[in-house]
């Protein structure tokens, strides 16, 4: 079987999570598991190559690529690049992730450990689906959104592109998210949002401690 080198774009949080995915339960696929860094950063493991490296290392060399980045104008200025390089998406799935067989999932998506998708749902395009969360049957998730662990995404939702969906948040069945909008951490969402909405349920109080 032929072998081939697996780019990940960033090298901290979630990057680095990715990294040591591929590098347990992929390892097979590739010859060398390689981070992208800037050339403003600095080389500090043998497993690194600046953005300057890559057009002549992808000519040389067969490659996949996923992308750790949650700043989306960054993950599409990637996208846009690497497919100039006619360089294709490689997914990442934890083997502890529970997918339905009728689930649909593009290439380039990184799916993190006790992660569970449901029945015929679809993770269109690239997107990170973290730790503990779930996804429930019919819904889509439109490209280039990061939900956050523990988010609870129920059935027939809609979400659009480039969403944010906070740790342990739920959204109630059958709502549509516009895309770019934000879902705070531990945030209940039971109503369509238009684009660019940022819902939180955030209610700090502070109490003052009576001692007896």
């Amino acid at each position: 079987m032929s072998m081939s080198n697996l780019l990940i774009f960033g090298k901290a949080s979630t990057g680095l999570e990715i990294f040591e995915v591929a590098r347990r339960y992929y390892n097979f696929f590739f010859d060398s598991i390689l981070f992208v860094i800037g050339n403003h950063e600095t080389k500090d493991e043998p497993n690194q190559i600046f953005d300057s490296e890559l057009e002549s290392f992808c000519k040389e060399n067969d490659c996949k690529y996923i992308i750790s980045f949650s700043n989306n104008s960054i993950r599409l200025k990637t996208e846009l690049l690497m497919k100039n390089l006619d360089v294709s998406a490689f997914t990442i799935i934890h083997p502890s992730a529970i997918i339905s067989d009728t689930a649909k999932i593009d290439s380039g998506n990184y799916i993190a450990a006790n992660v569970v998708i449901s029945s015929y749902a679809q993770l269109i395009g690239t997107n990170i689906v973290n730790y503990n969360s779930t996804i429930g049957h019919h819904s889509i998730i439109n490209g280039h959104c990061i939900i956050n662990p523990g988010a609870r995404i129920s059935g027939n939702v809609f979400l659009g592109r480039s969403c944010l969906v906070g740790s342990n948040s739920f959204l109630f069945q059958g709502i549509t998210i516009g895309q770019n909008s934000i879902i705070d951490a531990l945030t209940h969402v039971d109503k369509d949002l238009s684009e660019k909405m940022i819902a939180s349920s955030k209610n700090i109080k502070i109490f003052k401690r009576v001692i007896l």
